[in-house]
């Protein structure tokens, strides 16, 4: 909703707002993608060796050497940094990084460098030329966002496929699974889900209910 107002708003403190709601929101798309991936491959690799083992050993590595782990050593498959499943996943963990391990720059009181401020300024003096301006920044941050979570979803489908009792989508996805939620939060969880190709979860209800 906030992505389709921002492209119809003519008013600057409107957009303004809407451009930081909306990049927020894209971050932590970013941000909870990685953490669910990562977190997974912990979780599979830990109950594959054992979680001492594993945590002792293993834990500290990369996202992108944790999967190329399991390629090589579970699923005895090759996974090339060159194919396109490790190029996306080590694309959203780079991004990942980009924004929670930020590293400091020479800034302004805006919070920006000197070069970016004069470059914003330039444009601010033009609505016109700054509304689009705006708006191509906020599709690049929506681009993102989609992009991680389509690696996520590709590499636990992935998973899914190289081992039937990993359960990938289901744990990390819901994929298929039950679940209570009311009906406006379930349209919007199933309306994701079927963008992504991912099963739609089920409605809990009396007859079905564990």
């Amino acid at each position: 909703m906030q992505a389709e107002t921002i492209y119809h708003t003519a008013d600057y403190d409107e957009m303004s707002i809407l451009e930081d709601k909306l990049e927020e929101h894209c971050i932590i798309v970013v941000v909870f993608s990685a953490m669910a991936l990562e977190s997974y491959f912990n979780d599979y690799l830990a109950d594959k060796m054992g979680d001492k083992f594993y945590y002792e050993n293993f834990d500290m590595i990369r996202p992108t050497a944790k999967m190329q782990f399991i390629a090589k050593f579970i699923f005895h498959v090759k996974l090339d940094k060159g194919q396109h499943l490790y190029h996306s996943v080590d694309k959203l963990f780079k991004l990942r990084n980009q924004y929670v391990h930020n590293k400091s720059k020479d800034a302004t009181k805006y919070g920006m460098t000197e070069e970016q401020l004069e470059k914003r300024k330039d444009v601010e003096s033009d609505f016109e030329a700054w509304s689009i301006h705006l708006k191509n920044n906020i599709k690049k941050e929506m681009e993102k966002a989609e992009e991680a979570v389509r690696a996520l979803c590709k590499t636990v489908k992935w998973i899914d496929q190289m081992d039937k009792n990993s359960y990938a989508m289901f744990w990390v996805l819901g994929a298929g699974g039950y679940a209570h939620y009311n009906e406006e939060e379930r349209r919007k969880i199933c309306q994701v889900q079927k963008e992504f190709g991912i099963p739609v979860i089920k409605e809990v209800s009396e007859k079905n209910a564990f």
